[in-house]
């Protein structure tokens, strides 16, 4: 849990905060990141305007708001809420005036979480966000299992936070007097000065200097044969990115690869320098790249599949050809259309938005194909935001979409030939089709469900391309499994899969954050490193840069990890990196499990409904140690089931990385 030192002070009725002079950092560091960051938090707030709460008001009913966001509160009561903790409200609760007190204009962030839907109103007007316009991401915050982080500029005197429930549910408020750029400062020299015990421990991230002046703002990217990676912006730029490393290696003699270095080789390897040069532009928005043959690659325009090469040698494209445009051309800004990937048989697959439909563009939310002969077949509907297209080894395509109209959260699809997905704006183009669209009852008897359902906030937000792990084991002990980008949390997480009764389903996991922005699409280099290109321009991310890209590679090192999550007959069998601790992964207290699902309506997003815990009845170890067979009183389809594990080790003692794993049970099998 991460730890909270903001200093409050009791003056004159109101909670302040003690704040230091302009945004300026004042740091030491001490014997712990934990005492240094307390005295840094203290010690940077001296000098600022105070700012602080000075007043909650708990109300029977939505207030009406004065001009300045104000309220007659002579009726209410005051409130001594629990600050940066989960607390359930009283039942009478309908909404909360939070007085926020400032001796002058200043910024702070304000982290809000609630298990039910909330309106929100910030001194009368709609909550800012980096998320979409303002009012959107507080308009979300039921949907988000986690605390939502704003950052809020407090005008001097009384600002008011207005928050009204449409039933109590569990709450949580917490106020950062730094606001955003001290604590991003803050947080930048601990990194530095305490070295990494989490997940960077096990896998590096490293930041790539892009082209000077250039916004890279990824929609897509593939490394070539020869090792150089290909990335497309939403720009219309192609740019082909040369690492030093590789350049050293082509300079071996006997190689044959001079046309990789430009001009005469560095003497030493040491002098080479990573190399980005300019392979096309003039593209319409590419939102997806894929590596054919040395010197050519495909791209998806917001108008046409494209095939793109540089036949003269000279390491610039000349040659656009057009492959299809059946898709048409749509006005809308989300008619976005993703892809390609490439079959066994080398049909180039794509996906097409179902939010943007608008002009003559037609096959708005499907997937669909084209064949070497030029055919064009769409395959499956009812996608929304498709952000993400992956083709396994073994020829199943997998497609990622995005929590929103009929959408309860962000899933992960299977395609077949015919499905239908759940969005029912693609069905326009469906002749076969003979319901109600608008009916959640007949669209649900023809919707085939998600293979993940990705719990909304904890596991991301806006889900972007998944990529299978084929290095063999050189990325660390999940290969063969997939890795999916988020934009909105600037994460990657992990997802096992298996077949049950035909179908693909299984288990989500945590796996790697603190991306420096919006995660968009992802590739594995030939030396097993995950290379992650960004953009969030549109959409909003957490991390603080608007595009950029970054690698990841393994130390090395195994962490003591959830491996899979697999369905049993009566439970799941949990299968670990390494040995457990047999007494304590035999305890069932240790074990701690839940299930829900998500609504599939019409509105917007859905909160997680029905939450029950599930207890568990007994657990097992299997005799390599590595496996817990967990035994539950029944096993319900429909559900997404929620593990965590507490007091858990390795057999050697090393601690867990992470203690959580989301299975989304479709089938319980035969």
């Amino acid at each position: 849990m991460r730890a909270v030192f903001w200093l409050l002070l009791v003056m004159e009725g109101a909670v302040w905060v003690s704040a230091a002079p302009a945004l300026t950092l004042h740091y030491r560091k001490l014997a712990t990141r934990e005492l240094t960051e307390q005295a840094a938090t203290t010690n940077s707030l001296q000098g600022l305007p105070r700012a602080g709460i000075a007043a909650i008001h708990a109300l029977v009913a939505a207030p009406k708001l004065k001009p300045d966001g104000s309220a007659e509160v002579a009726e209410a009561k005051t409130l001594a809420l629990p600050l940066a903790q989960w607390t359930t409200l009283d039942a009478t609760t309908r909404s909360l005036l939070i007085t926020l007190r400032a001796e002058g204009e200043r910024s702070v962030t304000l982290r809000i979480g609630c298990k039910r839907p909330v309106q929100t109103k910030f001194n009368n007007g709609p909550m800012p966000s980096d998320l979409g316009p303002p009012g959107w991401l507080a308009g979300q915050i039921g949907n988000i299992a986690d605390p939502v982080p704003f950052h809020v500029k407090l005008r001097a005197g009384d600002n008011f936070l207005s928050l009204t429930f449409t039933e109590a549910a569990p709450f949580y408020f917490e106020l950062d007097p730094l606001g955003r750029d001290l604590r991003e400062q803050i947080n930048a020299r601990l990194t530095a000065d305490f070295p990494p015990t989490g997940e960077a421990r096990y896998y590096k991230l490293e930041t790539i200097a892009e082209p000077s002046g250039i916004a890279l703002e990824v929609g897509g990217m593939a490394f070539q044969t020869d090792g150089s990676l290909m990335v497309c912006t939403r720009r219309g730029e192609i740019w082909r990115y040369i690492n030093a490393a590789l350049q050293a290696e082509c300079a071996k003699p006997g190689l044959n690869r001079a046309a990789m270095l430009s001009g005469k080789a560095p003497a030493a390897s040491a002098a080479f320098g990573d190399r980005w040069e300019l392979f096309a532009t003039g593209l319409h928005e590419p939102l997806g790249l894929l590596a054919g043959k040395p010197g050519e690659v495909f791209v998806v325009q917001r108008s046409e599949l494209t095939r793109i090469a540089d036949t003269d040698g000279d390491g610039k494209a000349d040659l656009f050809e057009t492959l299809d445009q059946n898709c048409g051309v749509s006005a809308s800004q989300h008619a976005y259309i993703f892809g390609p990937v490439r079959d066994q048989a080398g049909n180039l697959w794509g996906a097409i938005s179902g939010i943007g439909i608008s002009g003559p563009g037609k096959y708005f939310g499907w997937s669909f194909k084209v064949t070497p002969k030029g055919e064009f077949i769409p395959v499956s509907s009812g996608l929304r935001s498709p952000n993400g297209l992956c083709m396994t080894p073994d020829g199943d395509l997998f497609i990622t979409d995005n929590q929103g109209e009929w959408v309860g959260t962000s899933p992960l699809h299977h395609v077949s030939p015919g499905a239908f997905h759940g969005h029912p704006a693609s069905l326009k183009w469906d002749a076969n089709f003979k319901g109600n669209a608008g009916s959640a009852a007949d669209l649900g008897k023809i919707r085939k469900l998600p293979a993940i359902q990705f719990p909304y906030g904890t596991m991301g937000q806006s889900l972007a391309e998944p990529v299978i792990d084929t290095t063999g084991g050189k990325f660390g002990p999940f290969a063969g499994q997939m890795f999916v980008a988020d934009e909105s949390k600037c994460l990657v997480v992990r997802v096992a899969l298996e077949k049950v009764d035909g179908e693909w389903q299984g288990a989500c996991l945590p796996f790697r954050s603190g991306f420096q922005g919006g995660n968009n699409r992802a590739a594995f280099a030939p030396d097993g490193s995950l290379y992650v290109g960004q953009t969030d321009r549109g959409w909003g991310s957490t991390g603080g840069k608007s595009f950029g890209l970054q690698r990841l590679a393994w130390s090395g090192e195994v962490p003591f990890e959830i491996e899979t999550m697999k369905l049993t007959a009566d439970g799941f069998d949990v299968r670990f990196t390494r040995p457990v601790d047999r007494s304590a992964a035999a305890t069932p207290a240790n074990w701690s499990l839940s299930h829900y699902h998500y609504l599939y309506r019409q509105a917007y997003g859905s909160p997680q409904q029905d939450i029950t815990p599930v207890k568990v009845a007994a657990a097992s170890v299997s005799a390599d140690g590595r496996t817990v067979r967990l035994k539950l009183p029944e096993l319900r389809a429909g559900k997404i089931y929620e593990l965590h594990h507490t007091n858990l080790r390795a057999a050697d003692g090393t601690a867990p990385l992470h203690t959580s794993a989301y299975y989304t049970l479709n089938r319980v099998g035969k």
